[in-house]
């Protein structure tokens, strides 16, 4: 969660291990030895965002199976902006 508020924030060029290991309370070899470098981190953060979006989806077809265009559109907006 860290990690993604501050990539978030300060995007990729900007966002060091050494903040995100501060903002957790760890040293930055705990977090290497767990996650490897900072691309790896990073790409965790965007399969969890990719994961979050699918579920979004998924609950989008599932309510929207039996009601016409606007009501879809509707629904779908609202999920995905929640």
């Amino acid at each position: 969660a860290s990690a993604r508020r501050l990539f978030g924030e300060y995007g990729y060029s900007r966002t060091t291990t050494r903040m995100i290991a501060a903002e957790v309370g760890i040293d930055v070899s705990t977090l290497h030895y767990h996650w490897g470098e900072k691309q790896d981190l990073y790409e965790g953060v965007i399969a969890a965002i990719n994961e979050e979006i699918l579920a979004k989806f998924k609950e989008v077809e599932r309510r929207c199976s039996a009601v016409n265009l606007r009501q879809r559109l509707e629904i779908a907006i609202e999920i995905m902006c929640d």
